[in-house]
């Protein structure tokens, strides 16, 4: 999922694209997303034309309570979905760089089934909207909602040590 002006992407894995089980999930993944980005008023979903995605917006369309427009692009025509496809690409690349750090923290290769997985793609998605600076020198989140981000960000996987302090309630 990409919003076109701030550039801001999330992003999730879905297991099947055949199971409409599956799909009803990530509709409803998708919808809060929207909702998250703070868009409320109308949004223009377009989409490639594969059965399974176009399925898959039908069910976001459902989920969506405000005005949606939808946007086909032409058969064959994949350059159409420019912003898009470039939003995959930055994310496939930094789920690569953080799979390999991972990877090299625990000392074995993790498969691309395990559920770890999941986690890890959502986190790279976030990382990028929160701190992958543009050539306007903000923020995606900062085009977003007008703030930077004010929260302490962990590598993923990172091992944290952290105690509990004492309170008058502990025995």
């Amino acid at each position: 999922l990409k919003e076109r002006q701030s550039r801001a992407i999330q992003a999730w894995v879905v297991p099947s694209r055949s199971n409409v089980l599956d799909q009803g999930a990530a509709a409803e993944r998708a919808a809060e997303g929207i909702r998250r980005f703070g868009l409320r008023d109308k949004v223009i979903i377009k989409t490639d034309n594969e059965p399974a995605i176009l399925a898959l917006r039908d069910l976001i369309l459902a989920k969506l309570q405000i005005r949606v427009l939808e946007e086909e692009p032409q058969h064959h025509e994949s350059q159409s979905n420019g912003a898009v496809e470039n939003g995959v690409k930055l994310i496939k690349g930094l789920l690569r760089v953080h799979l390999l750090a991972l990877e090299r923290k625990l000392g074995h290769r993790v498969p691309s089934k395990h559920p770890l997985m999941a986690w890890l793609v959502e986190h790279v998605a976030d990382v990028s909207t929160k701190y992958l600076r543009g050539i306007d020198g903000r923020t995606a989140y900062e085009r977003l909602f007008g703030k930077q981000v004010h929260e302490e960000c962990l590598e993923f996987g990172e091992k944290v040590l952290w105690k509990q302090s004492a309170n008058k309630d502990m025995n």
